[in-house]
């Protein structure tokens, strides 16, 4: 279910052939065709042609031959530092398409908010190994505008988001629905106020999450509606990070309490509720060609009941 939805048109002009690439590899990490010779099982005449090619191919000399062996050119140090890279993204993929192959119930990739996985996926994923022992699962850990990012791009197949917009390609289910207060530290100016209102928020020094789908569209969305004019003091996707940063005192930022809740119950941060109330809604959102598939559905199924259950 990883497949791209938009396949890149390749010349094939540009393609470095994988076994030259590999006896390359293999010489310049072993520092001779000796070494290398014996750690391939090939002759050294077979390697020592093959990397011939590959030069020839790339119209570069990869190697400085001397009697103690080799050593890398300025073009092969470039090469040598993204072969490995390259290898092992051919050896993954292999062995995706093995468990492809043996594991009929497929491949499922979930992107969520550390608060979200945190809460809510161990139950997703226990029910849904319990109905289908045969599907591999992948939970990835991300904030939310990045979830939204992983969707998009087709590199997740369920993304948990925040008030994602209409798309004809997205199709959604909405979860959870709750307000976002100012959060900040009980020694910050804000923690004193009742509640804090658009004309309050001049001079305030705000985190806010720095990718720009999620909150942060819809914390940039209120502003913009309330003719307030906002330059975030400092931008971060961390969540950990963002709450070391308002425990210190001098930052706030707009979140969810359900967020930062054992923070809040420990006084170690405080919320100030925003008038008019902002809003966000929790959504399970999926792109719209990739519905049919049995162990989505059953996906989608059981992170609705996650969070009936929990909530």
């Amino acid at each position: 279910m990883e497949q791209s939805s938009t396949p890149t048109a390749f010349t094939g002009t540009a393609i470095i052939d994988s076994r030259r690439l590999l006896y390359f590899y293999t010489v310049a990490r072993l520092g001779s065709y000796t070494t290398a010779q014996a750690a391939l099982q090939v002759a050294q005449s077979a390697l020592t042609r093959q990397v011939l090619q590959l030069e020839s191919d790339l119209n570069v000399q990869l190697f400085i031959r001397h009697g103690r062996g080799v050593s890398l050119t300025k073009e092969g140090e470039v090469l040598f530092n993204r072969a490995a890279d390259i290898l092992r993204e051919m050896e993954q993929t292999i062995s995706e398409l093995r468990l492809a192959a043996s594991k009929p119930g497929g491949r499922i990739t979930f992107a969520a908010t550390p608060n979200f996985t945190e809460t809510y996926m161990p139950t997703i994923l226990g029910r849904l190994l319990e109905r289908f022992g045969d599907v591999q699962v992948v939970a990835m850990e991300v904030s939310s505008g990045a979830a939204h990012e992983m969707l998009v791009s087709g590199r997740a197949d369920i993304a948990i988001v925040v008030n994602p917009p209409v798309n004809a390609r997205i199709a959604r289910v909405p979860l959870i629905s709750e307000n976002l207060s100012v959060i900040c530290a009980p020694g910050n100016p804000l923690a004193k106020r009742k509640v804090m209102r658009p004309e309050d928020w001049a001079g305030v020094d705000l985190l806010l999450p720095a990718m720009q789908n999620g909150t942060r569209a819809l914390v940039d969305r209120y502003f913009l509606d309330h003719g307030v004019s906002i330059l975030p003091a400092v931008e971060a996707d961390s969540l950990s990070l963002s709450k070391s940063l308002l425990a210190s005192g001098r930052l706030c930022s707009i979140l969810a309490a359900s967020t930062c809740a054992e923070e809040l119950a420990s006084g170690a941060l405080v919320d100030v509720p925003m008038r008019p109330q902002l809003e966000r809604t929790l959504c399970a959102a999926t792109l719209q060609d990739r519905r049919d598939s049995d162990v989505l559905k059953a996906a989608l199924e059981e992170t609705e009941a996650a969070v009936k259950a929990t909530g």
